[in-house]
């Protein structure tokens, strides 16, 4: 079982363990201005999971860049389709989007 270590300011450190053998510890890394876990957008835009854009959430931005193409992005807990996007959301290209009202908590992809 893999123990969390304290920090600076000794209290304990948020840990993850490999999901090879289930007991490794591995580091989690965080974005230093949004504190938002760094993910890694497994097998590019092939593969099902999701990836974060380029882009701060923060109640006023409304552009978002994606590293591939989306098949759906979800928008402050709300999924949105190119097929059916209602006006919420422009498809500007493959890889950039404008939506009509900006997010004030999350958004991301999903394949």
């Amino acid at each position: 079982m893999a123990n969390a270590r304290l920090d600076d300011n000794s209290r304990y450190a948020l840990i993850a363990v490999s999901s090879v053998d289930g007991s490794t510890p591995v580091r989690l890394y965080a974005d230093p201005t949004t504190h938002r876990l760094l993910v890694d957008n497994v097998g590019g835009g092939t593969s099902s999971g999701y990836q974060l854009p380029t882009g701060v959430v923060n109640g006023s931005n409304r552009t978002y860049v994606y590293a591939t193409a989306p098949n759906a992005v979800v928008v402050d807990g709300t999924t949105l389709q190119q097929t059916e996007q209602g006006g919420q959301i422009n498809w500007t290209g493959t890889t950039t989007i404008i939506l009509a009202v900006a997010p004030n908590f999350s958004t991301f992809s999903v394949a």
